[in-house]
């Protein structure tokens, strides 16, 4: 049986050929990943808007509860885990923990600030009923839009109120807004 040597270049030219192509599709497929990679673990998404039904409030009280409130721990001061141990006993109360952090506003608190849409919001005052008046507590009206309620504490923070109320009757112009859904997970553990 004798081979036909003219099928040897062309075979070799097939083979040259394919070494290249599958280097440049296996770069391809690793940058595709490493694109990937970094833009799901790495890149920053905007946090979801969290959709809040709020009720029109009647002539009398209105009733809030602690399942119903979001708050935001922050600390404002030099003791470690503080926030983290304010933040398991706000939700240990029913309270729903959305972000725990160091105050993003770097405020000096001595003991504690709370901040929210009103000083008079029913949120604002169910989480204050949480607080010591030992504490003497600072209210802020930040004019936000969403009833989320800021729980900032400070070196001199003391603990929670030991019988606080998990539900208010609140007199108050403004609504009592619930957040239908499940609980948001906290955003630092």
């Amino acid at each position: 049986m004798a081979w036909d040597t003219g099928d040897i270049p062309q075979f070799r030219k097939r083979r040259n050929i394919r070494g290249p192509i599958t280097l440049v599709l296996l770069i391809g497929l690793l940058g595709g990943a490493a694109y990937y990679g970094w833009t799901s673990v790495l890149g920053r998404n905007e946090p979801a808007v969290v959709a809040q039904v709020c009720t029109t409030p009647s002539a009398g009280k209105q009733l809030i509860a602690s399942k119903d409130v979001i708050v935001n721990v922050y600390n404002a001061g030099k003791v470690r885990g503080a926030g983290a141990n304010l933040s398991e006993q706000l939700e240990l109360r029913g309270f729903k923990v959305a972000d725990l952090d160091n105050d993003p506003l770097n405020a000096k608190v001595g003991r504690v600030e709370i901040r929210g849409r009103a000083k008079n919001a029913p949120e604002v005052l169910l989480v204050l009923a949480q607080v010591k008046p030992t504490d003497k507590p600072v209210v802020k009206a930040d004019g936000r839009q969403e009833a989320t309620v800021d729980f900032v504490i400070g070196d001199a923070f003391g603990q929670l109120k030991a019988k606080a109320p998990k539900q208010l009757q609140v007199k108050s112009a403004l609504p009592v807004c619930t957040t239908p859904g499940p609980t948001p997970a906290a955003a630092a553990r």
